[in-house]
């Protein structure tokens, strides 16, 4: 049974991040611009940059947070590390979904992992 499992079952192997991990971006220049300028400006850069291949998908949870300002230029970088460089200097965190990139503030990250180790110890 677990032969036939492994041999019908298609792995993937491509996930969200692998994904957007290969989309290089050729040069990221954003001055003073909002969270969600910012990742506005990741989808057309990223867009581009995949020949139209890649459209990345994203969510910020919090409506205060797309309200961040940024200031960032970067040249030949990953998708993802210029995702991570918007997340530090907003002071939020990228998490990789199935289909998103979820975007929380670092409060809710804190407050969430509280909430985990108060019901662990109960």
């Amino acid at each position: 049974m677990l032969a036939f499992i492994r041999a019908n079952h298609k792995i993937d192997e491509g996930t969200l991040k692998k994904q957007y991990d290969a989309v290089m971006l050729p040069k990221v220049d954003m001055q003073d611009v909002t969270l969600a300028e910012a990742i506005d400006g990741l989808r057309v850069l990223s867009k581009n940059a995949s020949g139209g291949k890649v459209t990345p998908n994203f969510m910020i949870k919090g409506a205060d947070l797309g309200e961040r300002k940024l200031t960032l230029a970067l040249n030949n970088i990953p998708l993802t590390e210029a995702l991570t460089y918007i997340t530090q200097l907003t002071n939020t965190k990228a998490t990789y979904d199935k289909h998103v990139v979820i975007i929380t503030g670092m409060a809710d990250v804190l407050t969430s992992s509280a909430e985990t180790d108060v019901k662990d110890s109960k």
